[in-house]
């Protein structure tokens, strides 16, 4: 880690000399990381690991570098690793990484791998000391779609209008690729909630260019803000081998498929409010598709999800967090009755998750904290059931529990 550290600061000191910009300007570059560790466990069902047996397959580890290059130009970059059952492997991958030019406050502009806006919390996930939960919501944040969605390459310009005598409106103009690999999270969503149970092997992905708007509304209510994001995905293509049954294929049998998601358009509605110690939270989204295979067979699908939650700081020791969610991977099927007839899940509670939680948090000091976190769950929507070759059950309980330790 100490090699990676020194090449990352002598990339962000050679870059100084870009523009006339010299060395000394940037001598405070601020470091700062973390590193947490948690325990997964579920009473039935396999979830996000082997959490049946209890798994500490969940660690979390990053290191960030910034600095001003002038008042005005701002660069940084974030190495990120992550485990979580079988996803991430604890590879270090560059995180995001940009240079920002905030010319005036109503226009700035970035550049590089930067992170989407969309949500109240998606810019900022991966700082486990800013929230009482372990979990975000899965309706709205899910972990299974988490390395698809924390970054794009790409541009963005983003500003803070006048003050109005309404409140003040803020905006992000994001335009770039999202990440969209073969092993990733998002595949094996799509694996298991559209292409059903068939033994399906992703050799290869596409995605173009996609479009993220979102005004953040600063009320003239001290506390609340509300927030809109709207988001053209364009296409996501899936290619490789599945194995088909009748009609696709004559008996079951491999056959190839290009699995296209065309005009994806989503939209997300947001609402934050907070009196003191005193945090509440709501967010509803949804996401439109055309679901294409092999360019013969077409399906449009549309996925809902909503939560709230509340947090109350207690003390300087102790936080308490309630929240509840639901998610439909298939908002026109919410009971799951046409996609059992289909054999894309085995269970009609596939087609849904709804989850209570909650979470406690406990700062031991300045750079540690400890959460606990016990869900109540109805439904197995959004996750494949690969993981539980035996049997589902429909009313499940995951208790969760994490240290993190920043710097």
């Amino acid at each position: 880690m100490k090699n990676i550290l020194s090449i990352l600061t002598a990339i962000l000191i050679s870059v100084s000399f870009m523009g006339n910009i010299h060395a000394d300007e940037i001598a405070n570059i601020d470091i700062h990381g973390f590193i947490s560790q948690g325990y997964l466990k579920t009473n039935h069902n396999n979830y996000l690991a082997m959490t049946e047996d209890g798994s500490f397959n969940f660690l979390e580890t990053g290191v960030n570098l910034s600095t001003n290059l002038t008042e005005d130009f701002h660069i940084g970059l974030q190495l990120f690793s992550r485990k979580l059952g079988d996803e991430g492997g604890n590879d270090i991958v560059l995180d995001w990484a940009y240079a920002d030019y905030h010319w005036q406050d109503w226009l700035g502009g970035r550049l590089g791998r930067i992170k989407p806006v969309f949500g109240l919390y998606n810019e900022t996930r991966d700082f486990d000391m800013l929230r009482t939960s372990v979990f975000l919501p899965q309706s709205e944040y899910p972990e299974i779609w988490r390395d698809t969605f924390s970054s794009i390459k790409g541009v963005g310009l983003y500003g803070t209008l006048p003050q109005m005598p309404f409140g003040k409106i803020s905006y992000d103009l994001q335009i770039g690729s999202i990440l969209f690999e073969e092993d990733g999270g998002i595949v094996s969503s799509l694996k298991g909630s559209l292409l059903g149970n068939f033994g399906v092997d992703i050799t290869d992905t596409e995605s173009d260019n996609s479009v993220w708007i979102t005004l953040k509304w600063q009320t003239p209510l001290d506390g609340l803000r509300l927030q809109g994001t709207y988001a053209d995905l364009n296409d996501l293509t899936l290619i490789g081998t599945w194995h088909a049954p009748p009609p696709f294929g004559d008996g079951i049998q491999v056959q190839p498929f290009v699995y296209d998601l065309r005009d994806v358009y989503a939209y997300t509605l947001s609402a934050e409010y907070t009196w003191e110690n005193l945090i509440l939270a709501a967010e509803y989204h949804s996401m439109d598709t055309k679901l294409l295979l092999n360019n013969t067979i077409s399906q449009d699908r549309t996925t809902e999800g909503w939560y709230v939650s509340g947090s109350y700081r207690f003390s300087d020791l102790f936080e308490l967090g309630l929240s509840y969610s639901e998610y439909y991977p298939n908002a026109d099927d919410k009971n799951g009755t046409e996609q059992v007839s289909s054999f894309q899940i085995t269970n009609d509670f596939e087609a849904w998750l709804k989850t209570y939680a909650v979470s406690t948090r406990f700062d031991i000091n300045d750079f540690c904290i400890l959460k606990f976190e016990v869900q109540r769950n109805n439904g197995f929507g959004m996750w494949s059931s690969a993981s539980n070759p035996d049997r589902l059950h429909e009313d499940w309980y995951l208790f969760a529990a994490k240290t993190t330790v920043s710097f």
